[in-house]
Protein backbone atom coordinates (compact mmCIF):
# COMPACT_ATOMS: atom_id res chain seq x y z
CA UNK A 1 0.00 0.00 0.00
CA UNK A 2 1.35 3.43 -1.08
CA UNK A 3 0.90 6.79 0.19
CA UNK A 4 -1.42 9.16 -1.75
CA UNK A 5 1.11 11.94 -3.58
CA UNK A 6 1.71 15.00 -2.23
CA UNK A 7 1.92 18.21 -3.64
CA UNK A 8 4.51 19.84 -1.42
CA UNK A 9 6.98 18.42 0.94
CA UNK A 10 4.77 20.72 3.88
CA UNK A 11 1.68 18.69 2.73
CA UNK A 12 3.55 15.35 3.60
CA UNK A 13 4.46 16.65 6.49
CA UNK A 14 1.41 18.09 7.96
CA UNK A 15 -0.02 14.39 6.57
CA UNK A 16 2.46 12.61 8.84
CA UNK A 17 2.66 14.41 11.77
CA UNK A 18 -1.90 13.95 11.91
CA UNK A 19 -0.91 10.14 11.65
CA UNK A 20 1.76 9.91 14.21
CA UNK A 21 -0.79 12.43 16.67
CA UNK A 22 -3.58 9.74 15.64
CA UNK A 23 -1.41 6.58 16.66
CA UNK A 24 -0.37 8.44 19.94
CA UNK A 25 -4.25 8.95 20.86
CA UNK A 26 -5.22 5.41 20.30
CA UNK A 27 -2.28 4.55 22.59
CA UNK A 28 -3.62 6.45 24.90
CA UNK A 29 -7.47 5.33 24.87
CA UNK A 30 -5.55 2.12 25.92
CA UNK A 31 -5.10 0.67 22.83
CA UNK A 32 -1.95 -1.77 22.37
CA UNK A 33 0.66 -1.12 19.88
CA UNK A 34 -0.68 -3.34 16.70
CA UNK A 35 -4.46 -2.55 17.37
CA UNK A 36 -3.46 1.14 17.26
CA UNK A 37 -1.35 0.73 13.92
CA UNK A 38 -4.36 -1.49 12.43
CA UNK A 39 -6.71 1.90 13.36
CA UNK A 40 -4.29 4.17 12.13
CA UNK A 41 -3.70 2.10 8.52
CA UNK A 42 -7.53 1.81 8.31
CA UNK A 43 -8.42 5.92 8.79
CA UNK A 44 -5.59 6.53 6.34
CA UNK A 45 -7.15 4.21 3.38
CA UNK A 46 -10.55 5.78 4.30
CA UNK A 47 -9.39 9.39 3.91
CA UNK A 48 -7.58 8.28 0.81
CA UNK A 49 -10.80 6.91 -0.25
CA UNK A 50 -12.93 9.79 0.60
CA UNK A 51 -10.18 12.07 -1.43
CA UNK A 52 -10.27 10.30 -4.62
CA UNK A 53 -14.03 10.77 -4.03
CA UNK A 54 -13.91 14.32 -4.22
CA UNK A 55 -11.83 14.47 -7.02
CA UNK A 56 -13.82 12.67 -8.87
CA UNK A 57 -16.83 14.71 -8.12
CA UNK A 58 -15.06 18.21 -9.61
CA UNK A 59 -14.42 16.22 -12.38
CA UNK A 60 -17.75 15.62 -13.16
Amino acid sequence: MGEPHFESKRERRIWCRARRQKYLNYLEEGYNSTQAAKLVVWAMLIAMIWKIGFELAELV
